[in-house]
């Protein structure tokens, strides 16, 4: 079995250690929200997965999504702080310096 499957019911664990999941989580800052787009960008993934894996993080509270006040797409945060300290663990090993 692919330890990355996307199945139904997969757990936490498999949402974070997902490795396109895990770049996207990497690339996000509290304090600078981010366009999907922009996201999609930096990370490399495509964009029907990066729109999916961005719903898999928005179902487990992982991220948020807000809207700003300029009326244009929605930009991501991470939420980590109300998750196991490992998930945060796993991705600041991915974020760069």
């Amino acid at each position: 079995m692919n330890p990355f499957d996307d199945g139904p019911g997969f757990s936490l664990e498999t949402a974070v250690r997902h490795p396109a999941r895990l770049a996207i989580l990497g690339c996000l800052e509290p304090d600078a929200p981010m366009a999907g787009d922009a996201v999609k960008l930096i990370t490399g993934v495509d964009v029907p997965r990066g729109s999916y894996r961005m719903r898999v993080l928005l179902e487990f509270g992982l991220v948020e999504a807000r809207q700003m006040g300029d009326g244009g797409p929605l930009r991501y945060v991470p939420r980590l702080d109300q998750h196991p300290i490992w998930v945060t663990e796993a991705v600041e090993s991915q974020r760069p310096g």
